[in-house]
């Protein structure tokens, strides 16, 4: 299972270094939907190389509730600026 969370998060990694290079300045969508990428990826693996799988419950909801407060923060900062 890990090999696979591996090749996603590699095909992740250049899905959004191409979208972050090939269509820069495309604006506050191309920002939005790279940062969710960017949080997948934090999410990937929080749950398969940090164990929070295994974890409790609210240790696990307390970790994607910080990964949401930081991408709506940078989402917002970037609307803003």
């Amino acid at each position: 299972m890990v090999s696979l969370v591996v090749v996603a998060l590699i095909l992740v990694t250049g899905l959004s270094t191409w979208l972050a290079e090939d269509l820069a300045g495309d604006g506050a969508g191309r920002t939005t939907l790279i940062m969710t990428i960017v949080a997948v990826k934090l999410s990937m693996v929080g749950l398969f190389f940090m164990e929070l799988r295994d974890a409790p419950r609210p240790l696990v909801l307390l970790f994607h509730g910080w990964i949401v407060a930081v991408w709506a923060l940078i989402i917002g900062f970037h609307l803003v600026g």
